[in-house]
Protein backbone atom coordinates (compact mmCIF):
# COMPACT_ATOMS: atom_id res chain seq x y z
CA UNK A 1 0.00 0.00 0.00
CA UNK A 2 1.12 3.70 -0.28
CA UNK A 3 -0.52 7.20 1.56
CA UNK A 4 -2.43 9.45 -0.36
CA UNK A 5 -3.06 12.79 0.15
CA UNK A 6 -4.81 15.71 -1.60
CA UNK A 7 -4.40 19.14 -0.16
CA UNK A 8 -6.21 21.91 -1.09
CA UNK A 9 -5.76 25.25 0.29
CA UNK A 10 -8.77 25.07 2.32
CA UNK A 11 -7.32 21.76 3.91
CA UNK A 12 -6.95 18.04 3.53
CA UNK A 13 -9.59 16.52 0.54
CA UNK A 14 -8.71 12.88 1.00
CA UNK A 15 -6.00 10.83 3.02
CA UNK A 16 -5.59 7.09 2.78
CA UNK A 17 -3.80 4.12 1.73
CA UNK A 18 -4.18 3.01 -1.66
CA UNK A 19 -3.17 -0.03 -4.00
CA UNK A 20 -2.44 2.27 -6.87
CA UNK A 21 -2.97 5.94 -8.31
CA UNK A 22 -3.18 7.64 -11.85
CA UNK A 23 -3.27 11.09 -12.57
CA UNK A 24 -2.55 14.04 -14.69
CA UNK A 25 1.09 14.92 -14.83
CA UNK A 26 3.45 17.71 -16.37
CA UNK A 27 4.32 15.32 -19.20
CA UNK A 28 1.34 13.31 -19.23
CA UNK A 29 -0.38 10.86 -17.44
CA UNK A 30 1.65 8.79 -14.81
CA UNK A 31 0.27 5.67 -12.47
CA UNK A 32 2.08 5.18 -9.28
CA UNK A 33 1.98 2.35 -7.07
CA UNK A 34 3.85 1.19 -4.29
CA UNK A 35 7.85 1.61 -4.03
CA UNK A 36 7.80 3.68 -6.61
CA UNK A 37 11.13 6.36 -7.20
CA UNK A 38 11.00 9.65 -5.72
CA UNK A 39 9.67 11.78 -8.41
CA UNK A 40 8.63 15.64 -7.70
CA UNK A 41 6.35 17.20 -10.67
CA UNK A 42 3.38 19.66 -11.56
CA UNK A 43 0.35 18.17 -11.78
CA UNK A 44 -2.35 18.79 -14.63
CA UNK A 45 -6.60 19.57 -14.59
CA UNK A 46 -8.16 16.42 -14.65
CA UNK A 47 -8.91 13.05 -12.87
CA UNK A 48 -6.98 11.39 -9.58
CA UNK A 49 -8.25 7.89 -9.95
CA UNK A 50 -6.70 5.56 -7.10
CA UNK A 51 -7.99 2.06 -6.15
CA UNK A 52 -8.07 1.75 -1.85
CA UNK A 53 -7.27 -1.35 0.44
CA UNK A 54 -10.83 -2.71 -0.37
CA UNK A 55 -10.12 -2.74 -4.32
CA UNK A 56 -12.86 0.23 -4.37
CA UNK A 57 -12.05 2.85 -7.31
CA UNK A 58 -12.45 6.76 -6.76
CA UNK A 59 -12.39 9.07 -8.27
CA UNK A 60 -11.59 13.03 -7.65
CA UNK A 61 -11.34 16.11 -9.95
CA UNK A 62 -8.02 18.19 -9.15
CA UNK A 63 -7.21 21.19 -10.88
CA UNK A 64 -3.43 22.23 -11.28
CA UNK A 65 -0.70 21.63 -8.61
CA UNK A 66 2.53 19.43 -7.41
CA UNK A 67 2.99 16.19 -6.48
CA UNK A 68 5.78 15.00 -4.66
CA UNK A 69 5.96 11.04 -4.63
CA UNK A 70 8.20 8.88 -2.05
CA UNK A 71 8.51 5.23 -1.75
CA UNK A 72 5.80 5.19 0.40
CA UNK A 73 3.39 8.16 -0.28
CA UNK A 74 2.19 10.61 -2.31
CA UNK A 75 1.03 14.13 -2.04
CA UNK A 76 -1.01 16.42 -4.37
CA UNK A 77 -1.30 19.69 -3.86
CA UNK A 78 -3.40 21.53 -5.89
CA UNK A 79 -5.42 24.80 -5.74
CA UNK A 80 -9.04 22.72 -5.86
CA UNK A 81 -10.16 18.91 -5.40
CA UNK A 82 -13.95 17.87 -6.07
CA UNK A 83 -15.63 14.88 -5.54
CA UNK A 84 -18.48 14.66 -8.41
CA UNK A 85 -20.98 14.90 -5.79
CA UNK A 86 -19.61 18.14 -5.35
CA UNK A 87 -19.99 19.96 -8.39
CA UNK A 88 -22.61 22.42 -9.43
CA UNK A 89 -23.38 21.83 -13.20
CA UNK A 90 -24.96 25.36 -14.42
CA UNK A 91 -21.95 27.07 -12.54
CA UNK A 92 -18.80 25.00 -14.12
CA UNK A 93 -20.99 25.54 -17.40
CA UNK A 94 -21.01 29.38 -17.00
CA UNK A 95 -17.32 28.92 -16.52
CA UNK A 96 -16.50 26.99 -19.29
CA UNK A 97 -18.55 29.49 -21.65
CA UNK A 98 -17.24 32.83 -20.09
CA UNK A 99 -13.36 31.36 -20.87
CA UNK A 100 -13.87 29.99 -24.22
CA UNK A 101 -15.41 33.03 -25.02
CA UNK A 102 -12.25 35.00 -23.50
CA UNK A 103 -10.27 32.81 -24.98
CA UNK A 104 -11.21 33.49 -28.71
CA UNK A 105 -8.83 35.55 -31.00
CA UNK A 106 -6.43 35.86 -28.41
CA UNK A 107 -2.74 35.60 -28.66
CA UNK A 108 -1.79 31.69 -27.77
CA UNK A 109 1.57 32.30 -26.51
CA UNK A 110 0.02 35.31 -23.91
CA UNK A 111 0.40 33.76 -20.78
CA UNK A 112 -3.04 35.06 -19.44
CA UNK A 113 -4.25 33.05 -22.75
CA UNK A 114 -2.38 29.97 -21.12
CA UNK A 115 -3.47 30.18 -17.59
CA UNK A 116 -7.03 30.50 -18.35
CA UNK A 117 -6.54 27.52 -20.84
CA UNK A 118 -5.28 25.55 -18.16
CA UNK A 119 -8.63 26.69 -16.10
CA UNK A 120 -10.86 25.42 -19.01
CA UNK A 121 -9.49 22.37 -18.83
CA UNK A 122 -9.99 21.85 -15.34
CA UNK A 123 -13.62 22.69 -16.09
CA UNK A 124 -13.97 20.85 -18.84
CA UNK A 125 -12.87 17.80 -17.16
CA UNK A 126 -15.63 18.26 -14.44
CA UNK A 127 -17.97 17.82 -17.35
CA UNK A 128 -16.35 14.76 -17.94
CA UNK A 129 -16.75 13.22 -15.04
CA UNK A 130 -20.60 13.92 -14.99
CA UNK A 131 -20.78 11.74 -18.55
CA UNK A 132 -18.74 9.12 -16.59
CA UNK A 133 -21.12 8.87 -13.78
Amino acid sequence: MIELSIVTPEGLKYSGDVKKVAMPAANGEIEIHPGHIPFISTSEPGFVTFTDSTGKESVIIVDKGFIQIDSDSIKILVEDAKLSSEIDKKEVEKKVALLEKELTGQDTMNIDYQLKEKELKYYKALIEEWKII
